[in-house]
């Protein structure tokens, strides 16, 4: 799967759609609305991720940092693994030396989960 690479609009990444909802957990709220754009936007915190309900949103698209202040994308992935849910996860981070490598090792901490790793 490619790394996908952005350096100030993700809608190369798939990011910019019009159907999915767009669930965003523990993103700053303007970087949310950014991702989001005409979609509908939700709000999680990493702490609600047993409760949400996420296993039952069919056709939504989860969005997380890759590394955050309270937890980072593996926490919130074994999370999202526990909750059952197995639709995609964006997982948005910083420049990074080896993204695919991250890419790997985000995807076999969460099988079942289609993770893509964007590097703004």
């Amino acid at each position: 799967m490619p790394v996908r690479y952005a350096t100030s609009v993700p809608d190369g990444s798939g990011l910019h759609g019009h159907t999915r909802p767009f669930i965003s957990i523990g993103l700053p709220q303007v970087l949310a609305q950014h991702c989001a754009g005409m979609r509908p936007l939700m709000s999680v915190s990493p702490q609600d991720i047993p409760l949400a309900g996420l296993h039952r949103i069919d056709n939504g698209l989860i969005a997380c940092m890759l590394l955050g202040s309270e937890v980072d994308a593996l926490d919130i992935l074994a999370d999202l693994t526990a909750a059952g849910y197995r639709g995609p996860v964006v997982v948005i981070a910083p420049p990074l030396p080896d993204p695919a490598m991250v890419e790997r090792e985000l995807a076999r901490a969460a099988p079942g989960i289609s993770v893509s790793l964007l590097v703004l």
